[in-house]
């Protein structure tokens, strides 16, 4: 569906920083890009996003569709992230 319209990734964007580990990336488009960016020392998802052409990025108004982009989004690394992220949980019976 991606490469139909030309677009190598969708990723979203919220909070001033991209979220690329929860993008929608095309394998044909972006296959090469990675082997590209793996060989030459990048390790970084972020950097292999910015260095392809015509990426959509999705803001916080389209992610809204889908819930909070807040909760959507969130990141987890750290034990003090895990509570944050479960505080953010409803409360189960």
């Amino acid at each position: 569906m991606l490469a139909e319209r030309g677009v190598p990734a969708v990723v979203p964007y919220q909070g001033g920083r991209l979220h690329p580990l929860c993008a929608a990336y095309g394998r044909d488009a972006v296959l090469p890009a990675v082997k590209t960016a793996l060989d030459s020392g990048v390790r970084t998802v972020r950097e292999v996003v910015g260095g392809l052409p015509g990426v959509m990025y999705v803001g916080e108004r389209e992610l809204r569709a889908f819930g909070d982009p807040a909760r959507l989004l969130i990141n987890v690394n750290s034990p003090e992230d895990l509570a944050r992220a479960r505080a953010m949980l409803p409360n189960e019976p």
